[in-house]
């Protein structure tokens, strides 16, 4: 521990600003933009492809995964999702296999069965939603889902060598779905949060994932890990305490000086960039002399103008509550009708891209944006600020639908 932390408080609003820490490692990992506390990476830096001849590195592949008779020692980088939802706790068995993986064979894997059965509408519809969850991001990081997961019927492990069957990693996988995954094999990335990572600093079970990044970090002394701390601004106060001290617990856990800690505080609520590096040691306990900030700047709207009588009387006429619950978008696109004939827009292409060409260039929206840029204001004083001369200016549906 670095020392005595003080009272973290709130540095101030935007402009954007990230806190990035002046280290110039051998290999530096370029950090990925997620959500949460993130601690990447585990095992190896981001990006690292593994392409040496010979045995895979220490504690990358446990003997079951280098066993797999398609293993090959080149493998992609891989990230894990590492909170309360990923299933799932404790030991894994095969009894709890067959009920808490339930769900990845009711949705994921029967879309992708259904995707691959023969041609008939049942097929193409199943393809559809396929190609749209993926397009969303909504759609597992496996290249072979239904590989992985095994067939119906099939048993999850070998009941005379103890070996898991089913949902084992795969020498190709970028993502890892289950707990037990980045329990055998920790992932280049892995996405949790504060109270998660003080769990798993504490139970057994997960004590492979930080003997296994300890010892690959104490084979490569020239390696760092790096840390992404999302909306770092709300870690101050107690709170900020207690995570600062888990930071430094999880250092000490890893065995590794500050100098091999890199951080980037990413939040867009620092308002002072002179004070943003003291913020930054004050939380993680690394030198405050080792952070750079980087601000952003403004981009600002050049529509931006209040809203007239007309623009108000037609947005008021939108009811959001009949918008939101229709299924089908048809239904959606009838009730929002009168805006988009309102604004001139072309009845080509799909209700979003409508609603973007309608609201692109709304002098009242831009002034929505403008106006939040800097500071957060109550939804019902919106309608008040943007349309202020109409009586029944919107107020919940204006920024309802925009947003």
């Amino acid at each position: 521990m670095t020392g005595p932390l003080r009272r973290l408080p709130l540095v101030g609003d935007r402009p954007s600003a990230k806190v990035k820490q002046k280290q110039k490692p051998p290999n530096k990992a370029k950090p990925m933009k997620v959500c949460s506390l993130r601690v990447p990476p585990v095992g190896r830096p981001r990006g690292f492809k593994n392409s040496r001849k010979g045995n895979p590195l220490p504690g990358l592949f446990p003997a079951s995964v280098q066993a797999h008779p398609s293993m090959r020692i080149c493998c992609p980088a891989r990230f894990a999702r590492y909170t309360s939802r990923t299933p799932y706790a404790g030991i894994r068995t095969r009894e709890k296999d067959s009920v808490k993986l339930k769900a990845f064979d009711e949705f994921y894997v029967e879309i992708e069965r259904r995707a691959r059965g023969a041609t008939c509408d049942e097929q193409r519809q199943a393809q559809a939603l396929l190609h749209e969850l993926r397009v969303r991001g909504k759609w597992p990081a496996k290249p072979d889902l239904l590989t992985w997961f095994g067939d119906k019927g099939t048993e999850w492990q070998d009941r005379h060598t103890g070996a898991f069957r089913r949902a084992v990693t795969r020498p190709d996988d970028v993502e890892l779905l289950t707990r037990h995954e980045a329990q055998v094999a920790p992932p280049d990335l892995l996405v949790t949060n504060y109270s998660m990572l003080e769990y798993m600093l504490m139970r057994p079970i997960e004590r492979p994932i930080f003997d296994q990044t300890r010892e690959w970090l104490a084979s490569n002394a020239d390696e760092t890990f790096l840390i992404v701390l999302d909306e770092a601004h709300l870690y101050r106060g107690a709170a900020g305490a207690e995570v600062g001290l888990l930071l430094r617990r999880l250092r000490d856990r890893l065995c590794i000086p500050p100098e091999r800690l890199q951080v980037i505080c990413a939040t867009a609520s620092f308002r002072d960039a002179n004070y943003a590096p003291l913020f930054g040691a004050q939380l993680t306990g690394v030198p405050a002399r080792t952070f750079v900030p980087v601000q952003g700047d403004f981009a600002w709207r050049p529509h931006a103008a209040r809203g007239s009588k007309r623009d108000a009387e037609v947005l008021a006429s939108i009811d959001l509550t009949a918008f939101y619950s229709c299924e089908h978008e048809a239904a959606r696109a009838a009730i929002v009708l009168p805006f988009l004939e309102y604004r001139h827009v072309p009845e080509t292409g799909s209700l979003e891209t409508r609603l973007y060409h309608a609201l692109a260039d709304f002098p009242p929206l831009g002034l929505l944006i403008n106006s939040t840029m800097k500071q957060a204001l109550p939804v019902e004083e919106l309608g008040r600020d943007l349309f202020p001369t109409h009586p029944t200016r919107p107020t919940l549906p204006l920024p309802s639908l925009w947003l």
